[in-house]
């Protein structure tokens, strides 16, 4: 086994970046190796922060605002943020065990 052909064994999706695209330059791995490890690398990544920040709990926050004249309420915590009005969050409340038993019916 050549020296070449050893170097690219080692070159796996926890190598660095700079390292797979040397391995690339220098014709050790094909470009489509390089691109699926590098791929690969950001998809622990990103799974990593998930993993990271799952178990710090963010608190439940209101902040009331205006639009065009009108109240909003902005709701964030362990969600993705989001903005709606008074009447549409007064209908929800108004309507909550309804709700809750559709989410249940449907779950």
């Amino acid at each position: 086994m050549s020296n070449s052909t050893m170097v690219a064994l080692d070159i796996n999706v926890n190598s660095s970046a700079k390292e797979i695209l040397d391995a690339m330059a220098n014709d050790l791995i094909s470009t489509t190796e390089a691109t699926d490890l590098l791929e690969q690398r950001a998809a622990l990544a990103e799974e990593r922060g998930r993993a990271a920040s799952a178990g710090k709990a963010k608190p439940f926050k209101i902040v009331v605002g205006e639009y065009q004249g009108h109240t909003t309420y902005a709701l964030s915590g362990n969600f993705r943020p989001f903005r709606m009005g008074a009447g549409k969050l007064t209908t929800i409340i108004r309507h909550q065990n309804e709700i809750e038993d559709a989410i249940d019916a449907n779950s």
